[in-house]
């Protein structure tokens, strides 16, 4: 099981290649470009199928609006979601949080 929290990622890659390898990215279009070539480059720096860049939708409380979804090697559709029982809600209320193998199932 890969530990997901900031020391158990320290394990993998430090934080300022990631930081450096997304500040390498050539300028994009428009935002919606970054993000997509952000999550392809996080799902290729930790070896993940899973990648997404979301943001608190205010309009709808207490759920997720993905801005970049990569899934399985290709961008799929965007989604909002509930944060109720879900991992992004512990980390929103600071709660250690750590996914175990297979979460997506």
């Amino acid at each position: 099981m890969k530990d997901f929290t900031s020391e158990g990622l320290a394990k993998y890659v430090s934080s300022k290649e990631v930081l450096d390898a997304i500040f390498g990215l050539k300028s994009s279009k428009n935002s919606d470009e970054f993000f997509k070539r952000c999550v392809k480059l996080l799902s290729e720096i930790f070896k993940v199928k899973y990648v997404f860049i979301g943001i608190y939708n205010n309009k709808y409380q207490n759920t997720i609006k993905t801005l970049a979804v990569w899934a399985e090697d290709k961008w799929v559709d965007n989604f909002t979601y509930d944060l109720k029982n879900t991992p992004c809600q512990d980390i929103l209320n600071r709660n250690i949080e750590i996914i175990p193998r297979q979460f997506e199932k």
